[in-house]
């Protein structure tokens, strides 16, 4: 037990060295980032497969922005690890692309919520929703929503997480001035 905590002590000293690595060697380019989120998307096959989750994503086409694609790989990774880990087995995930003026990506894990308790303080280091140990055997410290706000503050884009009608809603919305044609 103390080695898993040792272990799972680590990952978080390293989350945060990866934090600042990356805010000092940002990287804006023009990025699909439908095609990011369907690469992440991928990276959970596995979890999506054993719990039984559906996903609804049926609007795969291209989103252009522009972006550092590590740090959007990054927040989609936590957003979707949260989606996955929340959803109930047998539960449904739906995504979407926003095009128009409010462009950006939308993740709708149903059957979750966000107690009403820690909801204020959602981005703050350390706060979680759970504290039973994943399907790995690891416990959350409550990082991952943190660092994704600190990647959307530092790519100047708004990043929600909220209860919506019987699911959790996150959200990102990339500024005007960021986007390219898609």
């Amino acid at each position: 037990r103390v080695k898993e905590q040792l272990l799972s002590m680590r990952k978080m000293v390293e989350d945060i060295l990866y934090l600042n690595r990356s805010a000092e060697s940002m990287s804006i380019q023009r990025t699909d980032a439908g095609k990011v989120l369907t690469n992440r998307l991928q990276s959970f096959q596995v979890a999506l497969t054993d719990r039984h989750l559906v996903v609804d994503y049926a609007d795969r086409e291209s989103l252009f922005v522009d972006t550092d694609e590590t740090m959007l790989a990054q927040i989609l990774d936590n957003l979707l690890s949260n989606a996955v880990k929340y959803t109930p087995t047998g539960g449904c995930i739906r995504i979407r692309l926003r095009r128009g003026m409010q462009r950006g990506i939308l993740i709708e894990n149903f059957g979750g919520k966000i107690p009403e308790d820690i909801a204020p303080h959602i981005f703050d280091p350390f706060v979680s929703g759970s504290h039973e140990p994943d399907s790995s055997g690891v416990r959350s410290h409550g990082l991952g929503l943190y660092l994704a706000s600190y990647y959307a503050r530092k790519l100047d884009v708004a990043l929600r997480v909220e209860n919506g009608e019987g699911c959790v809603v996150a959200s990102i919305s990339f500024p005007e001035r960021f986007m390219g044609s898609s």
